[in-house]
C-alpha cells in the first residue's frame, strides 16, 4: 500500500536547514548592519545545536542577491576529545574554496582539474586549416612573398599567414597556463631526473595562500560562510583564518571588502577570547526547547490527515 499525504498535513519534517524560516527579522537587521560596516570583516552568529543558525543564514542568503556567498561546511561527528588533525581542516576549506568554481576561472591555478573540451570539432577544423595553411605558405613561398596587398590573392595569403602564426601563439598561451600547475622539486641531468610535488610545511593554508589570494581575486565571492568548524574544538584555525581575511582585504588587487561568516556553538570561547576573534557576533535563541517542545509536538501527530491507495 501507499501512503499519500497533502504536502501542509505532512507528519514528517526534514532535519536539514531551511531557506524560509520565519520570525528571524532581527538577526536578519544585525546581519546588514554587520555586512555593511566597513571595519567588520570578522562575524559569528553563535547558538546551540539545532537552534536554526543555518537555516537563518541560508534565509539571508536566498533575500541577499547583492552579495555572493561561498559556502564551507565542515561536518564532522567526531567526539571533542578526539582531536581532528588541523592539516585535514585546512585541506577541506582549501578544496571546497579552489574546487568550488570552474576550472576556467582560475587557468593559472596550481590546483588543475579535468575540464571538458569546448567545441572539439571546431578545433579540430582550426588545426587542420592551419596544417593546410602551413603547407600552402610552404609550397608557393615565391608567390605570397611578392604578393600585391590589395588584390584577392594578397588578402588570401594575408589569412593564411595569420592563421599559420595565430594558432602556435594560442599553444604557447595555453603550455605557458598548465606550467603553473608544477612544482619542480628536484632536476637531475645525469640520471634524467625530474621530481614534481609540494614542500612540506606545517600550514596547508599557509603555503597555498598565494593560490587563496588569488581566487578572491578572480572571482565576485564576499561573503564567506563557514559553518561546523567548532566542532574540532579547535581555536587556531580560527587565528590562521582571521589572518586570512586580513591579507585578502588588504591586497589592493580584490577592490572589495570580504567578510568572513562563522556559524558556532556558544562554547566555543571563552568570554575574553571572542572579541579578538570576532568583530561582531550575533547570538541565536532557541525558538523550540525542552520546555515547549510537546506543545509543538503533539499538534503534528494528532492534526494530520492522509487518504490511503491501494
Amino acid at each position: 500500500d501507499e501512503i499519500i499525504y497533502a504536502k501542509e498535513d505532512s507528519p514528517f519534517t526534514s532535519l536539514t536547514p531551511i531557506d524560509n524560516a520565519t520570525s528571524i527579522d532581527v538577526y536578519k537587521e544585525a546581519l546588514s548592519f554587520a555586512l555593511g560596516e566597513e571595519p567588520i570583516k570578522n562575524i559569528a552568529i553563535t547558538g546551540p545545536y539545532g537552534s536554526g543558525k543555518s537555516s537563518i543564514i541560508q534565509t539571508f542568503e536566498k533575500q541577499n542577491t547583492k552579495y555572493k556567498f561561498l559556502n564551507i561546511s565542515l561536518a564532522s561527528f567526531k567526539e571533542e576529545e578526539d582531536k581532528a588533525d588541523i592539516k585535514l581542516i585546512e585541506r577541506s576549506i582549501l578544496q571546497q574554496m579552489l574546487y568550488g568554481v570552474d576550472a576556467d576561472k582560475l587557468p593559472y591555478s596550481r590546483f588543475k582539474r579535468i575540464s571538458t573540451p569546448e567545441h572539439p570539432l571546431i578545433k579540430a577544423s582550426l588545426f587542420v586549416m592551419w596544417m593546410l595553411a602551413v603547407f600552402l605558405l610552404y609550397r608557393h613561398q615565391n608567390e605570397f612573398l611578392t604578393f600585391e596587398l590589395c588584390s584577392m590573392a594578397g588578402v588570401f595569403w594575408l589569412l593564411c599567414i595569420d592563421l599559420a602564426i595565430s594558432l602556435p601563439i594560442l599553444l604557447v598561451s595555453d603550455i605557458y597556463q598548465a606550467s603553473f600547475g608544477l612544482s619542480l622539486n628536484k632536476v637531475s641531468l645525469k640520471n634524467a631526473e625530474i621530481e614534481v610535488g609540494d614542500h612540506s610545511e606545517n600550514s596547508i593554508l599557509n603555503r597555498h595562500l598565494d593560490e587563496i589570494i588569488y581566487f578572491f581575486q578572480q572571482t565576485k565571492y564576499d561573503v564567506v560562510v563557514i559553518e561546523d568548524l567548532d566542532r574540532f574544538g579547535d581555536p587556531e584555525i580560527f587565528v590562521k583564518l582571521r589572518e586570512i581575511n586580513k591579507l585578502i582585504n588588504d591586497n589592493g588587487k580584490s577592490n572589495r571588502r570580504v567578510r568572513f561568516l562563522y556559524a558556532l556553538k556558544d562554547d566555543m570561547f571563552t568570554h575574553k577570547k571572542r572579541a579578538k576573534f570576532f568583530d561582531f557576533i550575533i547570538p541565536v535563541v532557541p525558538v523550540i526547547n525542552s520546555s515547549n517542545s510537546l506543545e509543538k509536538m503533539l499538534p503534528r501527530l494528532n492534526g494530520h490527515h492522509f487518504s490511503r491507495e491501494k
